[in-house]
Parts: structure tokens; sequence; C-alpha cells
């Protein structure tokens, strides 16, 4: 298309029907998305594709058919309705939805939906109160996705004070508790108050500033589904399991080793064993961990490459390495070189520090990136590095090697 048409209407009802209820909306992340404010309808079917329109139609007939058919009443009309159709491999079409209950907060369907996707990210779902914290995170991530406001829709003004009112409380939270469960800094969320207070100012008519609120909400509604809020069990210190379960015993494979390494196997696997409680990670915590442990191994690498220098110094020193040089030799042939205790030590040292030097930066290398990691990349860097029989028992060992071979350099020279 080359030309614009010479019109007073906008641009983007161009290639809709006049009489059409669908209208276009942008996501201020940049993604397409239609919505029929008279029917409260939303999809992000391409709704100018007339076909695909049609079967949207069909779809929502069929879903009020149900509702007649059956005799179901909607508590409540202050909902949304979200439609979606995708082509399955078979040639058939999928026809997804969900209802959107704005006073109840929650999502809700026409028959019993299973929810096994949602639940199955943590074990011991069993209240309905539990679940209702997971149905307001996708309630609010509803919003995010369709933050478009028109008349008698927009975000309550009271939302943006409860917002305000739970980042308040995880600041003080994180200033006076040193076990927060909360997934933000203070800082971070002090910056989140004034972004919030500004969007209150605004009177929810702004879709940037409802998906950015929205946003946050369903964040923390999520957090309170994983950390049990509101259960007899819930987890109220970060790394205290919620579980009746045993505590994973140590194998005779570290037991054995972390003495030889001088016990580090067994600080970095406890530290890991903390972040990692019941397969849940704190992006803040996690990104403590990998900086210390870069910070930990760039301190070893130069400790290393000190000892490293002296050691060869210490070597080229006369009478360190014995020889009979200082006789009459007469050809390469009569000249001996005799191993002293001192070569020994040092040379011993010397493979020490080099091994300490080339494994901090093959893992300073290696996890460079990983303290940028988001849970769900976090989770999946532990769960891939978890030994079947062993669990993170390797990779603390591993961890543990520069630290341990930089103090058998210091060590070994004064053995023999």
């Amino acid at each position: 298309m080359n030309g614009i048409p010479g019109s007073n209407r906008s641009p983007s009802s161009f290639e809709f029907e006049e009489q059409s209820p669908w209208r276009p909306a942008t996501h201020p992340d940049g993604a397409l998305y239609f919505f029929d404010p008279e029917r409260r309808l939303f999809t992000d079917t391409d709704m100018h594709d007339a076909l695909l329109r049609d079967e949207i139609e069909e779809f929502y007939h069929h879903l009020q058919k149900i509702l007649r058919a059956d005799q179901l009443t909607i508590p409540s009309n202050n909902y949304d309705l979200v439609l979606d159709i995708a082509p399955k491999e078979d040639g058939r079409i999928q026809w997804s939805y969900y209802y959107a209950c704005h006073d109840n907060r929650c999502l809700f369907w026409l028959e019993t939906y299973d929810a096994s996707y949602m639940l199955s990210e943590i074990n011991g779902v069993s209240s309905l109160a539990h679940i209702k914290h997971r149905l307001e995170a996708s309630y609010w991530n509803h919003w995010s996705l369709f933050p478009v406001v028109f008349e008698g829709r927009s975000l309550p003004l009271p939302v943006y004070d409860e917002l305000t009112g739970i980042l308040s409380h995880g600041c003080v939270d994180l200033m006076t508790s040193m076990s927060s469960t909360l997934p933000y800094d203070d800082d971070t969320m002090y910056k989140m108050i004034n972004l919030v207070r500004k969007a209150k100012e605004t009177d929810g008519s702004s879709q940037y500033y409802t998906a950015a609120t929205t946003r946050l909400l369903s964040f923390f509604a999520h957090w309170r589904f994983l950390y049990f809020h509101g259960q007899r069990h819930a987890r109220l210190v970060r790394d205290k399991t919620v579980y009746d379960k045993p505590k994973r015993e140590r194998t005779l494979f570290i037991t054995l080793l972390s003495p030889l390494l001088f016990f580090a196997p067994e600080v970095h696997l406890r530290d890991m064993e903390r972040l990692w409680t019941d397969d849940v990670i704190i992006q803040t915590v996690w990104k403590s961990f990998m900086t210390k442990l870069l910070g930990e191994w760039e301190y070893v690498i130069l400790w290393s490459t000190v000892m490293l220098t002296a050691n060869v110094g210490f070597l080229a020193i006369p009478g360190v390495v014995l020889s009979n040089l200082s006789g009459n030799i007469m050809s390469a042939n009569q000249v001996h070189i005799f191993t002293s205790p001192s070569q020994i030590a040092s040379s011993l040292s010397i493979e020490a520090s080099v091994g300490s030097i080339v494994i901090g930066l093959l893992l300073v290398r290696h996890n460079r990136t990983k303290q940028k990691e988001d849970p769900a990349g976090a989770f999946a860097y532990l769960d891939q590095s978890t030994h079947r029989l062993f669990g993170l028992e390797p990779m603390a060992i591993i961890f543990s090697l520069p630290w341990a071979l930089l103090m058998w350099s210091y060590v070994v020279p004064t053995l023999l």
C-alpha cells in the first residue's frame, strides 16, 4: 500500500467495515489485539481476516447458546470475555476462552477447567483460597495483556492505593528482615512506589500505566501463590521448606572429598540449597549468590597468579635446583640435575596455582551472565546441573576447586 485514503477517519479503522464492532488496539509492548467495547470481547486473533472474524463470532454465539441451554447464570455482568482460535495439526480449529470477572478478580469458565498447568508449579495446592491467588495473578495478567481503557473499563483508584500499600510493606520488610521472601530489593520497590503514584494521577485513563500497574499486581499475586499466603503452612522465611520431608543427607562422595578441598564444597552446597528451597528461586538472592561467586573466583585467580609468580621466581634462585654445573663439565651428557625437596614442593605449588587459574577462568567465563538470569533461567540452570544421585554436590565441588587448589598451593610447600 503506497497511498493513504482521503478521509477524516482514523487509519486504524480503514480495514474494517463501518458497522464492525471490533476495534484494533496496540499494546504498549507493540502487539496488536482487538476488542469489542459493547460486548467486552478481547482477542489477539487477526480480525482483519474476514474468515477468522467469522470464526470468532461463531465461537461467541456458541458460548451464548451454552449459557441459554444449560441455564447458566453469571453472577456479575462486570466481566471481560477473551476468545482465541488456533489451527491444529489435523487441520481443525481449536477454540479457547476465559472470562475475567472484575468483581472477584479471577478467571472462570462455563465448565470444569483443567488448571493443572497453572497449579503444578508447586506441590501441596489443596485449598480454593490458595488457588484464588493463582487465579488473581492470571486476572491481573489479563489486564496487562489487554490494557485498553474505554467507557466502563478502567482500573479503580483504590487499586493503586492497594499496590502502594503492598510495595510500602515490602520495603519495610526488606529493611527489617534478612530472610524476606519478596522478589525485589528495597530500592527497586521504592522506584515502583513512585511509578504507581504517577499512575494514580492519570485516574486510570492511560493504557500504559494500566499495563504497568497490573503487571506488578500480577507478579505479587503470583508471589503470594508460591509462598502459600493465607495457608496454615505459609512460608515466612525464604530458606525454610513448607513441606514435611526429611532433609537430604550428604553422600559419601562429598563427605570424603570435602575435607580434601578444605570444606569449601559444603559452604557452596549449603548456599545453593538455601537459595533453591522447595524449587523456588528469588531473583535478588540468586543475583547476590552469583555475584559473590564471581567475586570469589576473580579474587582467587589474582592470588593464584601471585603464588605462581612467587614459585617461578623461587625456582630461579641459585641453590634451589641442585646440579653439577659448577664442576668440570666437558659435554652436555655430563650434566646431572638433582631433585631437591624445595624444587618438588615449588613445582607442585605451581601446578596447583595453574589449575586454580585455569578452572577459575573457565568458571568465570561460563557463569559471567548467569547473575542476570531471571528465576526461570536460574531454575533451569540448577535443574540441569543436578545429578540424579548426588544432587547439587558435583556442582558445589566444581565451584570450590579454584579456592581449594589455591589453598593447596600454599600448603604443599610446608609439607615437604
